[in-house]
């Protein structure tokens, strides 16, 4: 990672995510941090950034970047990684990678032309207890993994209370919002564990009126894969009282994953075993996924592989959110 400390890196958006990417780069000792945004005003976290603002792509292109985190709403996502992947930068591209499946075919030949990295920034992927999990499957400590069961439910207005929630992207259609696309992050967990082709899958979604918002607010969803793993996935947006939890089931055991107390049980008729991630911090999935992101740069052999693996991942998901 050494070796990109001080190359131009772009952020394109400033809002809470944005920010967050800024102060993870600072912290990596990253010197060369270039944020795209629309509009000049303050930061609202990170005091006075070390970092230099544009506000056009022009001044962007001027930078000569070599990679860019794109930290915008939901639909802008894919004009921009369109855009900047066709000046040849190496693309990190928050969840989802859209809100609809139009252009990415042009995405996916633009990448392949100029043997561009894109990494979507599922970061849950890189949380200690995601990867016990996946090491428990890798080695059939208990078995074989049967199913997948899923739980993400948080009250929408208690996000950012500093903000009018109903105006956010997550509330509103035009901007790619809606809880399953929003919440996505445990589709893409379970394409992860389950490690098989998806063979068919159901999407069932509903609606609160009291949220005032115009896309779902729950969504149940049941994906079945190829090695017969079926997950069952349930998020929404109404629940005051905030709950998310994974719970595996095995040939010998079940084990459950919860989020919140960043606690993980493991139990059967024999055993019960309990572990519990003390001081994590969520910059932290952040600061890892980057530290995965720059270490595949670094092994450019691979930007194809993953690179489409990548991108027909968040395609699958991108279909299942919005079917």
């Amino acid at each position: 990672m050494n070796n990109f400390l001080n190359k131009p890196i772009a952020i394109i958006g400033a809002g809470s995510i944005g920010e967050r990417y800024i102060r993870v780069l600072n912290n990596l000792r990253f010197s060369n941090l270039i944020v795209y945004r629309r509009k000049s005003k303050l930061f609202k976290d990170i005091g006075s950034a070390n970092v230099k603002v544009v506000h056009t792509f022009e001044d962007l292109y001027a930078e000569s970047v070599f990679c860019a985190i794109i930290a915008t709403p939901t639909n802008l996502h894919l004009e921009q990684a369109i855009l900047l992947a066709e000046q040849g930068v190496h693309l990190l591209v928050e969840k989802p990678l859209s809100h609809t499946l139009d252009g990415i075919n042009i995405l996916r030949k633009i990448v392949e032309k100029n043997n561009i990295f894109i990494h979507i920034g599922y970061m849950m992927r890189f949380h200690p207890i995601i990867l016990e999990l996946k090491s428990i499957i890798n080695h059939q400590e208990y078995g074989n993994l049967i199913s997948i069961q899923s739980k993400w439910a948080e009250f929408l207005p208690d996000w950012h209370p500093w903000e009018d929630y109903r105006t956010s992207y997550a509330s509103n259609k035009k901007m790619g919002g809606g809880v399953a696309l929003t919440l996505s992050h445990d589709i893409d967990l379970a394409f992860y564990l389950a490690a098989g082709q998806l063979k068919m899958f159901s999407t069932y979604k509903n609606y609160c009126p009291s949220l005032e918002i115009d896309v779902e607010s729950s969504a149940d969803i049941i994906l079945k894969f190829d090695n017969n793993i079926i997950a069952n996935i349930h998020l929404n947006f109404f629940e005051k009282i905030k709950e998310r939890f994974t719970k595996l089931c095995f040939e010998n055991a079940s084990v459950n994953f919860s989020y919140f107390e960043n606690k993980l049980v493991i139990k059967n008729k024999e055993i019960e075993i309990v572990k519990i991630i003390d001081c994590f911090e969520r910059d932290d999935l952040f600061r890892d996924q980057l530290v995965y992101f720059f270490s595949i740069l670094s092994s450019n052999n691979y930007y194809h592989n993953y690179s489409i693996e990548n991108l027909n991942t968040s395609s699958s998901i991108i279909k299942i959110c919005t079917e």
